[in-house]
């Protein structure tokens, strides 16, 4: 079990070569289990959880809340050639914690966010939001050694494009993609994908 007196959910897993488990998920408790916690109490009404579990699964390596003063949702991990752990999810929180972002405002109802941890897993190099000024969930995420790719869902028709294939938001929502460089500060290309 991984959980403390609310409600949590594990959403995204991934395995490094040490068999050492990285976990992304959310937590409602005041008393979810931490361990040298980047972020050491529960921000909001939910928060995302990132949690680092030794391969013979019974110790924490690192353990952390992920969250502003609303809601958050953790939805996906990945971890890159160097080692570092990349998450993505959604956030409805105006004081998001955000580190070195390309994008340092929330920008509607909720956004996408994306960070970065280092190997060890408490500290963050960066921490970004993603969105305009609707409604954004950031879904999943993947990252060779110098690029991180992110995809979700956005229904902003001013969603941050660059270089897009899809310049206009098709419908009432549509998917995107975006491409960041390995430090998160600049986009190389973000685009709508979607029909009507």
């Amino acid at each position: 079990y991984l959980g403390g007196a609310g409600t949590e959910g594990g959403r995204d897993i991934a395995v490094d070569g040490s068999g050492t488990a990285h976990i992304m998920g959310s937590t409602t408790s005041a008393d979810f289990p931490t361990a040298n916690p980047w972020q050491g109490t529960l921000g909001g009404g939910a928060d995302g959880f990132f949690v680092r579990l030794s391969p013979d699964g019974d110790t924490l390596l690192s353990s952390t809340y992920i969250g502003g003063s609303a809601d958050e949702y953790g939805e996906g991990i990945t971890i890159d050639p160097s080692g570092n752990t990349i998450v993505i999810g959604i956030t409805s929180s105006s004081d998001f914690p955000v580190v070195n972002p390309f994008q340092g405002s929330f920008g509607g109802a909720s956004d996408a966010y994306l960070m970065k941890f280092d190997p060890a897993g408490d500290s963050v190099l960066f921490s970004t939001y993603i969105g305009g000024s609707a409604s954004e969930s950031g879904e999943n995420v993947a990252a060779n050694q110098n690029h991180i790719a992110v995809t979700g869902v956005t229904s902003s028709t001013d969603f941050p494009l660059v270089n897009p294939f899809q310049s206009t938001l098709p419908g009432t929502s549509a998917a995107f993609v975006t491409r960041y460089d390995s430090s998160g500060s600049s986009q190389i290309f973000s685009t709508y994908i979607g029909g009507s």
